[in-house]
């Protein structure tokens, strides 16, 4: 009897696959996310190490404390279901680093406010909005609306949708070397530090000591991500129909003008697109929230450019796959080679 074991290839037809059953399924509202219970487990530790002195070490050690048990709970739960089967192996990886992505979830929440809008309910708009971005959105206007949800899909379409697929793939070769650091547990450790900095990362007290390493950390695995994203999320927009050569001019004039490290390389390349202004100052419950602009206004802000956004993120998320296809395919090809002819 032949035993099936993972391969590189395998894996990498799961991160297709995963891909799709996000668009299809996404995260159904009946079932607990994994993120949701990382939430409460970092939300624990925080009521316990955020206190006192040295809270920048203390932040440190909740990185390394629930990366690590994360790690240990994935792993451990693949080997059980591989236990189990092959086939429950494989369904658990699917499922598992399906729930990693989130496509579908954002492309709902843009349509469900730009239905509100549409709708002329603005209250209505601004109670979704508030839903989707975490904040107060009481004084929102229309315009400011449109813009708040058009910043919202440019920076998840990094950490929801690129970013991951792009740890997925890291995994992929890092699962040459050990079977620990495979897809699943390489995608949940960068979606672990991308919790850890929503939840404690913030410039305010009592998180500004105790979250800096956490902020810092996800800047840093951002890093990559969020450059390869804004190019692939430009060239995307090409191939649909905008004008690159605008857009680039505005990309490189704008993407370091946000005051976070990567979120305005998207937010750049999403404005260059449209020929829209993002950014700006709101009103956020009676608190000026300023910040540099992002593009021009050459076209005023509309309700249909959040579903123009959302059909630009949904090619560029096939662009990934696509390249990852390609480099996947000659990295086989070459070793192929090399072992035909030596």
């Amino acid at each position: 009897m032949i035993e099936l074991t993972m391969t590189p290839i395998l894996w990498f037809l799961l991160i297709v696959f995963s891909s799709i059953l996000d668009v299809i399924v996404g995260d159904p509202y009946f079932l607990i996310h994994p993120i949701t219970i990382i939430k409460k487990f970092i939300n624990f530790q925080e009521k316990i190490l955020n206190k006192g002195k040295f809270r920048k070490v203390k932040g440190l050690i909740l990185i390394i404390i629930t990366i690590t048990v994360v790690v240990t709970v994935f792993y451990s739960l693949q080997l059980l279901f591989k236990s189990l089967g092959f086939i429950y192996y494989i369904l658990f990886n699917l499922w598992f680093l399906s729930t990693a992505l989130s496509e579908k979830t954002i492309f709902l929440n843009g349509k469900l406010v730009k239905s509100d809008l549409k709708n002329n309910d603005i209250i209505k708009a601004r109670e979704d909005t508030a839903k989707i971005i975490g904040r107060k959105t009481e004084t929102l206007n229309r315009t400011e609306l449109i813009k708040t949800i058009i910043d919202s899909e440019a920076d998840n379409a990094i950490d929801e949708i690129i970013a991951p697929l792009f740890y997925m793939l890291i995994g992929l070769f890092l699962f040459e070397f050990t079977p620990v650091l495979n897809p699943l547990v390489v995608v949940y450790i960068y979606k672990t530090i991308n919790t850890l900095d929503s939840v404690v990362g913030h410039n305010y007290e009592p998180y500004k000591e105790f979250g800096y390493y956490p902020a810092k950390l996800d800047d840093w695995i951002n890093l990559i991500p969020a450059r390869l994203g804004s190019v692939l999320i430009l060239y995307a927009g090409s191939l649909i129909g905008y004008n690159l050569k605008e857009a680039l001019l505005i990309f490189e004039n704008y993407r370091f003008k946000h005051i976070s490290p990567n979120a305005g390389h998207a937010e750049a390349a999403i404005a260059g697109l449209l020929q829209i202004k993002l950014g700006g100052t709101n009103n956020y419950d009676g608190t000026i929230s300023s910040r540099i602009q992002i593009g021009i206004d050459k076209y005023p802000l509309k309700i249909n450019d959040i579903i123009e956004t959302m059909r630009i993120i949904i090619v560029t998320e096939e662009l990934l796959l696509i390249l990852a296809s390609f480099i996947v395919a000659n990295v086989y090809l070459i070793n192929f080679l090399i072992k035909i002819y030596t």
